[in-house]
């Protein structure tokens, strides 16, 4: 099938790779169109599912191979596209004109391997067999920020926000960025529309995402802090925003590729499937995310940010269980962080992933926190570094310290659904240091929450027979027995340190007991 249509177009294969062909065209259209018309006739005739990428560049020949920068693009590239679709270069975008640009749309951003910059793609699906058009990738347009008082120096706080708000979104692949302030936008899935306030030594950023569409606000939050650091006001009111509006695009994505076949989704398109699936929070919907990591490590097995989910994936789910990892899927984690890193050496994510593998499974506390540090330097304003911070400062004893680290997190994402989960590791951090009252209190917020997981009434009863309250103890305990013990996402365990190695086995006992077996737990 692919000879005859290369042959249509006057393209030309310049090699067989076993699973991959290089074709050339002198034509930009012609090598679209090729590549479209084939998957169009691979959809409806076969189930074979091939991926395509694009890209413009000069091509050199010795005579026995064929060598070029184009070719390793567009080998980077292919790694990227959908099965079954096309995806192309913005140069090679840039060059169509007609039907054809009007066909593919933009994907985002997309960091290559080897390849400095991130770099801007186009997609394309056939649209047989389908209701909707899963091309349209979410894009938000941000628009110039409203402020008051009109002077220079409130202009000029607003010019640096909003910048920084489109550098900071733009580091999210799979959801286009556009700055709406200084050219038109059309055709944006949300606006976000901000407006600052600098009165009486304090600042207040607010934001809002309005459907375009509709014109109706699905999403707004503001940011108070004081202004006597006008550097410090930034990190503070941007680390937030940035925060709740990544978990708004992971959700966002989440309903975008609601309707696309799994088997048709690209590398990142599955990364957007997993992360709405670890916001979810069930012990499930983790398993899940973790199986599509592995498709997606299968469909590209050197995706630096797949390598980084899958491992934080096996590490948390394995955690839920209150069980370590096998030796044999240590090293494999090991190892696929170290890629991770070669693959990804500017992604916060994936140095924190690893900081978590080497906190977490090796207690490592100088390696977690070179990976702690190395993410802050690529992204100061990266909210999850304080809970691995906190993970470390546990590790070493601090337990005041992790706590209050824990407390940054609740404070700053007040729209997390993780907060049940950071309540719970911050009751561990309190119960740890001998402060049980606080220990009991957030454990009881966590489990108003999260109602039906054990380990949170486990260690709320502990906290309350530690601190004396017997009765009210044995009241939480009974609660406790009469729920089913099942591995869950937010009562995980906590990283301990070896001297409370006791805790971790009472919860655990919650986890994997028998209902009505807690007695243990109440002498």
């Amino acid at each position: 099938m692919l000879e005859p249509a290369v042959g249509a177009h006057a393209g030309r294969v310049l090699k067989r790779l076993g699973d991959g062909w290089i074709i050339s065209f002198t034509s930009v259209s012609a090598c679209v169109d090729c590549a479209m018309s084939l998957q169009a006739k691979l959809q409806t005739e076969t189930e074979l599912k091939l991926r395509i990428g694009a890209h413009i560049g000069e091509i050199v020949s010795d005579g026995e191979d064929f060598y070029g920068s184009g070719l390793n693009i567009a080998q980077r590239i292919e790694a990227e596209a959908p099965p079954g679709g096309l995806m192309v270069s913005e140069d090679l975008f840039r060059q169509l004109s007609g039907p054809l640009a009007g066909e593919l749309k933009d994907a985002g951003m997309f960091r290559l391997k080897n390849i400095a910059q991130p770099v801007r793609l186009y997609q394309w699906r056939p649209k047989h067999k389908r209701k909707a058009d899963p091309d349209e990738v979410t894009s938000i347009a941000v628009a110039a920020i409203e402020y008051a008082p009109l002077d220079a120096e409130t202009a000029a706080l607003a010019g640096d926000l909003h910048d920084q708000l489109v550098i900071r979104l733009s580091r999210r692949q799979g959801v286009v960025v556009l700055d709406a302030a200084n050219r038109p936008v059309e055709n944006a899935t949300y606006d976000l529309r901000s407006r600052l306030r600098v009165a009486g030594g304090r600042g207040r950023l607010s934001l809002s995402l309005v459907l375009r569409s509709e014109g109706r606000p699905v999403w707004s939050e503001s940011y108070d802090c004081e202004t006597a650091d006008i550097f410090d006001f930034c990190d503070v009111v941007l680390e937030r925003a940035e925060a709740d509006l990544r978990i708004q695009t992971n959700a966002f994505d989440g309903d975008r590729l609601a309707h696309i076949p799994e088997e048709e989704l690209s590398v990142s398109e599955l990364r957007a499937r997993a992360a709405n699936a670890y916001y979810r929070l069930t012990y499930e919907d983790w398993i899940d995310g973790l199986r599509l990591m592995k498709r997606a490590i299968r469909m590209n097995p050197r995706d630096g940010v797949s390598l980084a989910m899958r491992a934080e994936a096996e590490i948390m789910t394995h955690s839920a269980r209150y069980k370590g990892l096998p030796p044999v899927l240590l090293a494999q984690l090991a190892d696929d962080l170290d890629t991770a890193i070669e693959q990804n050496p500017g992604s916060d994510y994936v140095f924190w992933t690893r900081g978590l593998y080497r906190i977490n499974c090796l207690s490592d506390v100088a390696g977690a926190r070179a990976d702690l540090i190395r993410s802050r330097d690529l992204n100061p304003a990266y909210a999850e570094s304080h809970e691995l911070e906190a993970h470390i400062l546990m590790v070493e004893g601090e337990f005041d310290q992790a706590a209050e680290k824990f407390g940054l997190l609740l404070q700053r994402q007040v729209h997390n659904p993780m907060i049940p989960y950071r309540r719970f590791l911050r009751a561990a951090a309190y119960y740890c240091g001998g402060r049980y009252d606080l220990a009991a209190e957030d454990a009881r917020l966590a489990a108003d929450t999260r109602p039906k997981e054990r380990a949170m009434y486990v260690l709320r009863g502990l906290a309350l027979q530690a601190d004396g309250k017997t009765e009210a103890a044995q009241s939480v305990f009974q609660r406790a027995a009469g729920l089913a013990p099942q591995p869950n996402i937010c009562s995980r365990c906590p990283v301990l340190p070896a001297s409370h190695q006791h805790l971790a086995d009472a919860l655990a006992s919650a986890v994997r007991s028998p209902q009505g077996q807690l007695d243990g737990l109440e002498t």
